[in-house]
């Protein structure tokens, strides 16, 4: 509950960021509000990980944080290889992969849960 109540604050100061710091602070408003959604699942998603472990499918749990860090670093490694991207550029790769990340470990998550447990 602390989380959400960190990401709402979060997304809720920064539109006033660049009146409060200066027109230097308006790319890390925009880059806030960018991550903030990935932050609130990995705030929803990542505890719930433990279910794995409760449904004796430790080989899925793995499945699942290997193919979240996948797409977490693929599409930021090869923007970076292919392109000279800017920071924000870099920051909405990153987003929109951990974005597919989530939705990923979330599905492979619900299939689980959905499952009959394994003895």
């Amino acid at each position: 509950m602390l989380g959400v109540v960190f990401c709402l604050a979060i997304a809720a100061s920064s539109p006033f960021l660049p009146i409060i710091l200066g027109k230097e602070w308006l790319q890390v408003s925009l880059i806030l509000l960018c991550l903030t959604p990935l932050l609130f699942a990995q705030i929803a998603l990542v505890p719930l990980g433990v279910g794995f472990e409760a449904r004796r499918r430790m080989r899925e749990g793995i499945a699942a944080q290997l193919l979240l860090t996948l797409f977490k670093v693929v599409p930021l490694v090869i923007l970076l290889s292919l392109f000279k991207p800017n920071f924000s550029m870099a920051v909405v790769a990153y987003s929109l992969g951990a974005g597919l990340g989530y939705l990923i470990y979330f599905l492979i998550l619900k299939s689980t849960f959905e499952a009959r447990p394994s003895m």
